[in-house]
């Protein structure tokens, strides 16, 4: 089974042959290094923060235990990246079906 950080650089890789920026997130419009979080008490928490794969690379080279990787790399939110992976896999044959 692929790892998380190989299915995010499939995805990346797939905007990017499409005309999509290698810095930026196209979600929450940050850059790769430093995606929107929202957090509490006192930044002890985050609530609510952006999951898109372009920030995959540079939270997994984060250390363990930092807050953002531990945010990031959560099961269901890695499921949802293999889910969105499949989905533009889907997508891509539908377009060169076409042309």
């Amino acid at each position: 089974m692929k790892t998380d950080r190989d299915i995010s650089a499939a995805i990346v890789q797939i905007r990017i042959a499409n005309g999509g920026s290698a810095t930026h997130c196209p979600t929450c419009g940050c850059a790769r290094h430093q995606p929107y979080r929202f957090r509490v008490d006192g930044g002890q928490r985050i609530v609510e923060g952006c999951i898109d794969a372009s920030h995959t690379e540079d939270m997994l080279d984060r250390p363990v235990g930092d807050l953002d990787r531990a945010w990031h790399e959560r099961e269901e939110v890695a499921q949802m990246r293999r889910d969105h992976l499949d989905r533009l896999r889907r997508m891509e044959c539908q377009t060169w079906e076409k042309r």
